[in-house]
């Protein structure tokens, strides 16, 4: 169980909390041991208290029934949102309540740009107050940063998970905590790669050498749909599409030019922008030289949609 059972000293429930706060709870007599199966522990000081808005949801079955207990879709947002954390002071791993950054009685809305996530104290205190007059200006402006990020993972991992599958590759999953305890406790940076190296339980104990350096593949697209480019009015500024390559080359092939005289002499690596006359664009690392021969040109790797480097 990820969570541990909670109840108050008149034994009435509370949210669950982490383990790790449990321990806390426990080694500083704060609460002491309720019962073993399932665990729950019990405060031995505090009176009741305020609980987020949860769903139960029940599964039956002839021989199994399912039960889940689910907080509600705006907790689970504003928690993505806020990284588990109490937006004011910051603390963790203790239940957390959510609270209107422009309250309900002087105008606030419902609306989730209007909504964040504090512990029970700081929503005290806070009372009637605005973020901004609390002291957090910047409350507001972070509230209103879009999930379209988060949205778009949970839309797509688990069928990522499946075509993968597909494939018949040995695959090992884990769950986010999992990752990142392993990474942290190795000492390893925060970064994608290396937290695709400590999923599961072979990310336990992995050895990453200090020179190894990721390939970053970016998505680039084949080709632009647009037939032809527009101005900011909307009217087309040059001509439609004309042929797709020209002379071997493709717009988006990766070429090495090489050009021993005249004012663009100089050794140019980088993505092609083919011209039909011939002379075309190179975007390098830094820069883009433009009016560069087919002649002097030769393919490293075709377009395939996609850009490499280290």
């Amino acid at each position: 169980m990820q969570r541990v059972l909670v109840v108050d000293k008149h034994k009435n429930p509370l949210m669950p909390c982490h383990p790790a706060r449990a321990r806390q709870l426990l080694s500083s007599a704060k609460a002491a041991v309720l019962r073993q199966q399932p665990f729950t522990i019990i405060l031995l000081e505090r009176d009741g208290g305020k609980t987020q808005e949860i769903q139960v949801k029940i599964d039956p079955g002839s021989k199994t029934t399912g039960i889940a207990i689910v907080a509600d879709f705006r907790i689970l947002h504003l928690l993505e949102k806020w990284e588990h954390h109490c937006a004011y002071c910051g603390v963790t791993d203790m239940p957390l309540e959510v609270e209107h950054i422009v309250p309900k009685a002087r105008g606030g809305s419902q609306r989730v740009s209007n909504l964040t996530i504090a512990c029970e104290d700081c929503n005290r205190e806070k009372g009637n107050q605005t973020a901004a007059e609390f002291g957090y200006p910047e409350i507001g402006a972070r509230a209103k940063q879009p999930l379209k990020d988060a949205a778009a993972v949970n839309a797509t991992r688990w069928e990522l998970y499946k075509q993968l599958k597909a494939t018949g590759l040995p695959l090992e999953i884990g769950t986010g905590a999992r990752t990142k305890y392993n990474r942290i406790r190795q000492g390893y940076p925060k970064t994608h790669w290396l937290d695709a190296v400590c999923v599961g339980d072979s990310g336990e104990q992995v050895f990453v050498p200090a020179t190894m350096r990721p390939l970053i593949i970016t998505a680039t697209g084949r080709q632009s749909r647009q037939m032809c480019r527009v101005d900011k009015y909307g009217f087309p500024r040059t001509r439609a599409k004309q042929q797709r390559t020209v002379k071997g080359f493709q717009t988006g092939d990766m070429v090495r030019a090489v050009v021993t005289s005249g004012k663009k002499a100089g050794t140019y690596t980088g993505r092609v922008a083919v011209r039909a006359s011939g002379f075309f664009d190179i975007k390098t690392v830094n820069d883009t030289a433009q009016g560069i021969s087919y002649r002097d040109c030769r393919i490293m790797h075709h377009c395939d949609g996609y850009a490499y480097h280290i």
